[in-house]
């Protein structure tokens, strides 16, 4: 069920759209949300569809995806056969089927791929790496044919042993450019030019390693908030084989934190803690204590991987010896990726390579194992890429069974559904489908670079509009929270790319939602004289929550101050130079009572507000 929402003169004139089966309007001035506790379901059940599919006998490698390929709202699966063909598997108008349409085009043994609409014509378009170059297939307008072209030749950038993959905002403009990890030297960028073609420029980014190496070793690369001031980030995961020293500069995992200003800096002296040394294939973001900052998990193959959690700041605590994960080094993972596959407001984990494990999520930073869902002989998941494949609210699987790394093996690829409707799952979730607007001033048409947080009795969750994750495959643009029992959320935030932050209030559970960029504002960026806001939730508080500062971006870094009084007027909490737009709040420091908190620049009030600790 997809609702577009379109806005009058203010949030109580905002109408919901349903399906022709569903007449009655839903208004926000009448609606009132029933928050239950949140109920977690012991097993989450996946069955063998592959049925569904025009062609059931497919043996990808590991460079898989799923994604909105047609404009149509629904996720499809994107595959290759090696070399020459790409093939896209479309979600039918009816739950449960699929047609097919193959592209022939020249684009190697792919060992990475992401997607994204580099022309923001909305059309979807793939990006396909191999051992020499990266190859870009650009949709038509109608998404009835592709034109290839090979971007590192194309822009003399030399030969590239392509890894993983990203379009991400590099470039401050509403243009995605292209970040591919290079194996044996240091990564590209491609600079996409207005749609029209690609510049290379490493300058860009300070990319070369610390301390000095021939720069090779990039194997997975993602673009998250790693320390939560709302602006996107990189995480480069390394792996240099036949390097033995965790010292080696090829083996040290990369974090470059984005500066607000189309400049980024890289984390060379471990502020993060992120500057692991272990032979590491990917990592994994996802907000997996619900705080509202991205935590990572990096898959490591020589030594067990690092659950890592973040403290709101961008300063992360190994947790690895008490999240329940079992260690990881009698295995070869190659993939990991947090979703909630059973809507019970926890990010869950899936690993794949050797082996396949998944882990439910409690939402503390701790996991319990499932017993294997995805039985298919003694097989193993080597690649996987995750969506919501029949519209029913809940994610579902494609499944490559390659031989380590990238080649097809002779075992089928499978399209595992998610059951858990029929297995009696009762828990509730929300979509929201992201529209950039695609114009000077605005964020790229998929939106991607999207910070989406939802609010709500259930605390605080976040998700990420990523092109390209794990080990080179596509995840779904779509920004998939699950609920538990609440049948809505007090609110959604988006900061976009572009600086610009909209705001819902009160939306219902179980919709598919599109927004798109600036229809509901709370702040923009490019205003001479920029306006602060701040806002804590929820409020009352109970047991935790959080103080809120939009627009963060434009004061930039260590430039505001906050400060929180009792009653009293008594200080309780200080923080200066603040790095973060979010902070934290635990009801423990705060006495049943009412609070004062501002936030300064130079001693300058900005804004000031209160809450309530119940």
């Amino acid at each position: 069920m997809k609702n577009t929402i379109s806005q009058s003169n203010s949030f109580r004139n905002i109408t919901y759209s349903k399906t022709p089966t569903m007449k009655k309007m839903l208004h926000l001035s009448s609606f009132v949300a029933v928050f239950l506790p949140i109920a977690v379901t012991a097993q989450i059940p996946f069955s063998n569809q592959t049925t569904l599919l025009p062609t059931t006998t497919f043996h990808s490698g590991n460079a898989i995806g799923v994604c909105d390929m047609n404009g149509d709202g629904k996720d499809d699966i994107i595959r290759a056969s090696q070399n020459t063909t790409m093939y896209i598997e479309y979600q039918g108008t009816s739950n449960g089927t699929f047609t097919e349409s193959s592209f022939t085009n020249t684009f190697g043994s792919p060992w990475g791929m992401c997607i994204g609409d580099v022309d923001n014509n909305g059309k979807n378009d793939v990006l396909w790496g191999n051992n020499g170059s990266t190859r870009i297939l650009v949709a038509d307008n109608m998404a009835t044919s592709y034109t290839g072209t090979n971007v590192t030749t194309a822009t003399g950038a030399g030969s590239i042993f392509v890894q993983g993959a990203n379009f991400a905002p590099v470039t401050p403009d509403h243009f995605i450019d292209a970040f591919v990890c290079n194996d044996v030297a240091m990564s590209h960028i491609y600079v996409n030019n207005n749609g029209t073609g690609w510049t290379f420029d490493q300058s860009l980014m300070p990319l070369a390693t610390f301390p000095t190496s021939d720069n090779s070793g990039n194997y997975a690369s993602i673009w998250t908030d790693i320390n939560n001031d709302g602006l996107i980030d990189l995480y480069i995961t390394h792996c240099r084989q036949n390097v033995s020293n965790s010292s080696d500069a090829r083996r040290i995992n990369q974090v470059f934190l984005n500066n607000g200003n189309g400049t980024f800096t890289q984390d060379v002296t471990n502020t993060s803690n992120l500057r692991l040394g272990a032979q590491s294939w990917s990592t994994a973001w996802g907000d997996v204590d619900n705080d509202g900052d991205m935590d990572a998990f990096v898959l490591n193959y020589d030594v067990n991987s690092n659950m890592m959690l973040n403290d709101g700041s961008g300063v992360f605590t190994d947790v690895t010896s008490t999240c329940g994960i079992a260690p990881t080094d009698t295995y070869f993972g190659m993939n990991a990726t947090f979703h909630d596959f059973d809507n019970d407001g926890n990010l869950d984990l899936l690993i794949s390579g050797t082996e396949h494990y998944l882990y439910t999520g409690n939402g503390d930073g701790t996991f319990n194992l499932q017993a294997n869902p995805f039985v298919y002989n003694t097989n193993k998941i080597t690649s996987h890429a995750v969506g919501d494949l029949n519209d029913d609210g809940f994610l579902d699987v494609y499944a490559s069974y390659c031989n380590i790394y990238n080649s097809p093996s002779s075992r089928n690829d499978r399209l595992w559904m998610n059951g858990s409707i029929a297995a009696g799952n009762t828990n509730h979730w929300i979509k929201f489908d992201l529209v950039g607007g695609a114009a000077n001033g605005f964020s790229s048409l998929n939106g991607i670079g999207a910070i989406v947080k939802i609010y709500g009795a259930f605390g605080i969750q976040v998700r990420e509009v990523r092109s390209g994750e794990a080990y080179g495959t596509q995840n779904s643009f779509e920004m998939h929270f699950g609920l538990g029992q609440n049948t809505g959320i007090d609110s959604v935030t988006i900061q976009w790319p572009s600086g610009i932050v909209d705001k819902m209030l009160a939306l219902p559970a179980d919709q598919n939602i599109t927004v798109n960029e600036g229809a509901f504002p709370l702040s923009t960026n490019g205003i001479a004289s920029a306006t602060l806001n701040a806002q804590v939730y929820p409020n009352p508080m109970n047991d935790v929550g959080a103080i809120r500062i939009d627009n963060f971006a434009a004061f930039g870094l260590n430039t505001l101050a906050l400060r929180i009084y009792d009653m009293q007027g008594r200080v309780v909490y200080t923080e200066e130079n603040l790095t973060r737009s979010i902070i934290p709040l635990d009801a423990a420091n705060y006495p049943a009572g009412l609070y004062f908190y501002e936030i300064v620049q130079d001693e300058k009030r900005l804004v000031t507000g209160k809450f309530i600790s119940e």
